[in-house]
């Protein structure tokens, strides 16, 4: 039986009102879950920005404690209001509960609650860890791929473990086979690093990311989509380096990298890294034409791109801080072997940029060079108050710029080339229970195909209000791509999504959430319907150290055009943003055990099916089958 709008939409807003009277929502951080809920336009499985908050829900970061880097790393926490806990704890007294956190300037009740799974107060000790993590996932039926020998074991297995000792010396190791491959140590990551108290000196071997200025010349594995609950964008810098916990194979570095403290405000960093990158080589194996990120080892295609690029890079980087303002400057030098096919030789950036952290404003921004003559620039403008945050960000990359570490704003994934734009980020809570924030991003190719490309537009707006324990939350998403080629009829394409959510809490333990998604598009000519719909109920007990999560969604999405993202629950550390298209159901249940604080047990399984289809997806990857199934399992021990 199909799902149609009207039906779909009667029965949800019957089932929401009749639920309203109860008492209402979940404990978790709603500034947390709007995160993994972000209206990304990508499918993402397992990634791996959500480790960094996985580990500080496991082990979390004493305030009392910890230098204003470590404080920096916090989502939610920005340069103002980390420097007023270090005042506050330096020149008042040791913070002895979270919630003493509303007496500083800026603080709210639902970032304190955001904050309270992250951070703790203790006295200042540091304690030894250890943390092992299992994580496997299998699907049913297997991909052609399998049937046709060319796929070998179908298991997902990823290993890790992070270890910190009372002398300040951390460190991890990953290991990780994707479904498919032969080989259960694909890829492998390994770090260790020591830090001095004070934050004077340190050092890191292996393998790591280093951060530099807005993230022109080099990033982390992901980049900073636009979000009305990350304000601002950027934070001051940190010349102490991060070790690989990306499960991302071509995107680290690998070698060493030392930050020392000249004299107080003056840091200075020296890295240098020789790694192997997979990637895609011309016909005549003289240059590579592209980098292969997929991190996949199948197929021979596959395994032939695996470590074909040797990349050497070494950099240096010059912070400085005075009062409020801070500055660095960096230089790095890379080389590929082979040569890029479009820039060969050595590449050369250089970088200044500067941080200036007002009571209210905080303007901030960077300007690269790459070769001494193709410049990318970022000016970003943030202003704050008690109920009011917003973000200007002006952006340029020149088309002859070219980077495969750095990070374009606005995107996980895009690098900073060819293009221009603006974007501007509101934030304001009308009243303690209202709350309203948006963005709109102006943006466009500088060339393309020889010419100016269009001007392509996205406007984001939500509204969230609370009522009791009640959340209920409207966002509205229109997405503008004009068509360049002339040779086409159809000359622009927008796509709008309407979302309405609602959580609540039925009573202790027991929590309940529901999601209307519709989208339209226009114009739309390959098909006759112009909207697409999804409808998600989930439902979540927790007792004890026990928490099971079921959930259950239909979607009718006629057209890739029409495509919506659904984010659901996942085994600890992950988080997943699932694509729907076509006409189908899914379900999920999710079990959680804690044992001791000792030992975490997760176990999921969940199903896909797809009634009008036979087969769903194309080539290797394809399922021979219209219902499809998958388990998931983690094991987590700690100490």
């Amino acid at each position: 039986m199909k799902i149609t709008i009207t039906t779909a939409l009667t029965v949800n807003i019957l089932f929401c009102l009749v639920f309203t009277a109860q008492r209402s929502y979940s404990q978790d951080s709603e500034l947390i879950s709007s995160i993994v809920d972000s209206p990304l336009e990508e499918e993402l499985i397992d990634p791996d920005w959500i480790d960094h908050l996985w580990e500080l829900t496991e082990h979390p970061l004493n305030i009392n404690g910890a230098p204003l880097e470590d404080l920096l790393r916090i989502p939610f926490i920005d340069a103002h209001l980390a420097k007023q806990i270090i005042r506050y704890r330096s020149e008042v007294r040791e913070i002895t509960r979270i919630d003493e956190l509303m007496k500083l300037e800026g603080m709210s009740e639902e970032l304190i609650d955001a904050l309270k799974p992250l951070i703790t107060v203790k006295p200042v000790t540091l304690f030894p860890r250890f943390i092992y993590r299992i994580r496997s996932r299998l699907e049913l039926p297997y991909r052609v791929g399998y049937q046709k020998q060319v796929y070998q074991n179908p298991l997902y297995l990823q290993q890790r473990i992070l270890f910190q000792t009372a002398s300040r010396i951390s460190g991890g190791i990953l290991w990780e086979k994707d479904p498919g491959e032969s080989n259960f140590f694909d890829y492998g990551s390994i770090f260790i690093q020591y830090h001095h108290s004070e934050q004077k000196y340190g050092m890191l071997l292996g393998d790591f990311h280093q951060q530099y200025g807005t993230g022109l010349i080099l990033w982390s594995p992901y980049g900073t989509p636009f979000s009305i609950h990350s304000l601002p964008t950027i934070k001051e810098f940190d010349l102490q380096a991060t070790g690989n916990k990306s499960a991302t194979e071509s995107s680290f570095l690998r070698g060493f990298s030392l930050f020392y403290q000249l004299w107080p405000g003056t840091k200075i960093n020296l890295f240098y890294s020789i790694n192997s990158m997979d990637g895609n080589l011309s016909a005549d194996n003289h240059y590579f034409t592209s980098l292969y990120s997929s991190g996949l080892h199948r197929t021979e295609k596959e395994i032939s791109a695996k470590g074909n690029i040797r990349e050497n890079m070494a950099g240096f980087s010059l912070v400085t801080r005075l009062q409020d303002f801070q500055f660095q400057f960096c230089s790095l030098n890379n080389h590929h072997t082979p040569n890029h096919e479009q820039y060969p030789g050595n590449h050369t950036y250089q970088s200044i940029a500067y941080y200036l952290t007002g009571k209210f404003f905080l303007p901030a921004g960077e300007f690269a060079l790459f070769q001494f003559k193709f410049p990318a620039i970022q000016q970003n403008l943030y202003y704050r108050n008690e109920q009011l945050k917003f973000e200007f960000i002006w952006y340029y990359y020149h088309p002859g710029y070219f980077t495969i570490h750095g990070h374009a704003l606005g995107s996980m994934s895009s690098l900073p080339q060819n293009r221009s734009g603006i974007a501007m980020i509101l934030n304001h809570r009308v009243m303690s229970r209202l709350r309203i924030g948006g963005y709109v991003h102006f943006y466009r190719d500088l060339i393309l195909n020889q010419k100016i490309s269009a001007i392509r537009r996205d406007y984001y707006l939500e509204c969230s209000y609370r009522l009791i324990d009640h959340t209920i939350r409207l966002r509205f998403q229109q997405n503008y791509r004009p068509n360049d080629s002339p040779d086409l009829i159809l000359q622009e394409r927008r796509r709008q999504i309407l979302r309405l959510d609602h959580a609540f809490k039925i009573t202790v333990g027991l929590e309940f959430k529901n999601l209307i998604q519709l989208s339209w598009a226009n114009p739309l000519g390959s098909i006759d319907r112009y909207h697409g719909i999804s409808l998600l109920h989930q439902i979540s007990w927790m007792r004890n150290n026990i928490k099971t999560t079921a959930g259950w969604s239909g979607f009718d999405v006629p057209d890739y055009d029409l495509r919506l993202y659904e984010s659901e629950p996942d085994v600890s550390g992950t988080a997943r943003s699932i694509l729907l298209n076509e006409r189908g159901q899914k379900f999920f249940i999710l079990l959680q055990v804690r044992i001791q604080k000792m030992l975490e047990l997760d176990f999921k399984y969940g199903q896909r099916y797809y009634p009008d289809l036979i087969t769903v997806g194309t080539g290797l990857d394809s399922f021979p089958a219209n219902r499809i199934h998958e388990i998931r399992i983690s094991l987590i021990g700690k100490i």
